[in-house]
């Protein structure tokens, strides 16, 4: 358990910057530009090795480098491969109710849920790209996928009004027997 405890701080203390990345998100097109981003993330995605527009609106696995720029994180893909969404957040939030978080998984695996109120961009070696804000970053319930494979958690959001219209961005961290794993991520609006 004690080892349990230490994996939020290590991921609070993983480096800002990698050269090679790993990360799962679902592909997406900014209004049929050419231009790829990683869904509820600030991450934006080239490649000439990958035809992302053949990947658009699939969650994948890719690994590529990191590149300087100065608007927010580019990742160079060098491998994509589409994968099964572990993680979303079901329904709509709202203020002064819960919010829930949902993991798809094998049975046995561990969850924690993180939120923040804005994207980020943290490498976490072979578990993947942390891409919350870790400024921001709340951690959410804990749990045990069951059998069949769906875990569902909620938590209450305050009741604080200036929350409404605001994006909540959360990720799930999953420990399994061969280590950890960050999911896709994704993000609603406060109602």
């Amino acid at each position: 358990m004690r080892q349990f405890l230490l994996v939020p701080l290590l991921l609070l203390s993983s480096p800002l910057v990698a050269q090679e990345v790993t990360l799962r998100g679902k592909v997406e097109d900014v209004l049929s530009t050419g231009q790829f981003v990683v869904d509820c993330s600030n991450t934006s995605l080239v490649s000439s090795a990958v035809n992302l527009g053949a990947f658009v609106g699939q969650h994948v696995l890719l690994t590529g480098a990191l590149l300087p720029n100065t608007g927010g994180p580019l990742v160079n893909v060098s491998s994509l491969q589409p994968t099964a969404e572990i993680f979303e957040i079901p329904g709509n939030p709202q203020v002064g109710e819960e919010m829930r978080f949902a993991a798809a998984f094998t049975p046995g695996t561990r969850v924690v849920f993180f939120a923040s109120l804005a994207p980020g961009f943290t490498p976490v070696g072979r578990a993947g790209t942390l891409l919350l804000d870790r400024r921001q970053l709340v951690r959410g319930p804990t749990g045990i996928i069951p059998a069949p494979g769906n875990l569902e958690l909620e938590i209450a959001v305050p009741n604080i009004p200036e929350l409404i219209g605001l994006d909540v961005y959360a990720q799930a961290l999953l420990l399994t027997g061969s280590g950890m794993i960050l999911s896709n991520p994704d993000c609603k609006e406060f109602q």
